[in-house]
């Protein structure tokens, strides 16, 4: 809402030594914090219909982030080839093959 009231007001009204944003920028910031609670619970719906055997697995599940939610890949790790192939191998290997 601060930013959007910023953005489109070129001077700050301030009463009282407090700063006073239009019903606009406040609707706006309410939309986007809408939006992003229903892709959070969005998310949490997808993960509960993951199978778990016991307590331990339940509490850490809550915890899991999806990883349509991560946005970063390995293209964006700015280190040298060797390195990336190593951490694939270290982090997805296992995960691809537990066995």
């Amino acid at each position: 809402a601060l930013s959007n009231h910023f953005m489109h007001c070129s001077e700050a009204a301030v009463s009282d030594a407090k700063l006073v944003i239009s019903s606009e920028s406040i609707g706006y910031g309410i939309d986007i914090l809408q939006g992003i609670q229903n892709e959070n619970k969005s998310s949490k719906k997808s993960l509960k219909d993951v199978a778990t055997e016991n307590e331990f697995e339940k509490r850490l599940l809550s915890e899991v982030i999806p990883p349509s939610d991560i946005g970063v890949t390995f293209d964006d790790i700015g280190a040298l080839e060797n390195v990336k192939d190593t951490l694939k191998e270290l982090v997805m290997l296992p995960l691809q093959r537990p066995e």
